[in-house]
């Protein structure tokens, strides 16, 4: 979430300003007076509620593939909604997948993954790449096609066709799905 004003996020400073207040209204005489009414430090609460909320929100974590040495500066893609995937495996791991992420590497796609909550902590990356440079534990796509204008079907696999994921990706921005595309074909895949 942002609020972008003359192309630059707000959204922080506000939220600082509104923990400072919080702090300061926290230790006057008004803090003691909602102690008493509501029997507990509520200010308190809110200030470990919004100081969380500030904190976790704005520190992405993305694990860095081998040989990248500045993972923000590679093109990506926005979160892009997940509400249903499906996987076929060997091993189900039990993964909860809310959004998923693409960054784009030289002659390699990554795909991070994450759940609603911990909020912007991203587990993988797969690897996706072109079929005749895979290697072990590497996806190839299977297919990638817009099913309306705000949604897509993505489906990775492995070599082996041992394991296999398909995405339905919601709210797909025209601009993530032509950054999807270009760099696709770039990898040589054909699509429709």
């Amino acid at each position: 979430m942002k609020l972008v004003v003359n192309n630059k996020d707000i959204l922080p400073y506000i939220l600082v300003g509104v923990l400072i207040s919080l702090i300061i209204l926290g230790f006057s005489p008004i803090g003691d007076l909602v102690e008493s009414f509501w029997g507990f430090d509520l200010i308190g609460v809110f200030i470990f509620i919004l100081f969380n909320f500030t904190v976790i929100h704005y520190w992405q974590k993305f694990p860095k593939p081998r040989g990248v040495e500045n993972i923000k500066e590679l093109p990506q893609t926005d979160d892009i909604r997940t509400p249903s995937f499906s996987y076929s495996g060997f091993v189900d791991r039990g993964i909860n997948i809310s959004y998923i992420k693409f960054l784009i590497g030289n002659d390699v796609i990554y795909l991070y993954y994450r759940n609603f909550f911990p909020i912007k902590i991203y587990y993988g990356p797969f690897f996706i790449r072109k079929i005749e440079d895979l290697k072990i534990g590497d996806f190839y796509l299977k297919e990638f096609k817009k099913i309306n204008e705000y949604e897509a079907n993505i489906k990775i696999g492995t070599k082996s066709g041992e394991t296999n994921y398909t995405f339905l990706l919601r709210n797909l921005k025209d601009k993530d799905f032509i950054l999807l595309v270009n760099n696709f074909k770039n990898l040589g895949y054909k699509l429709e």
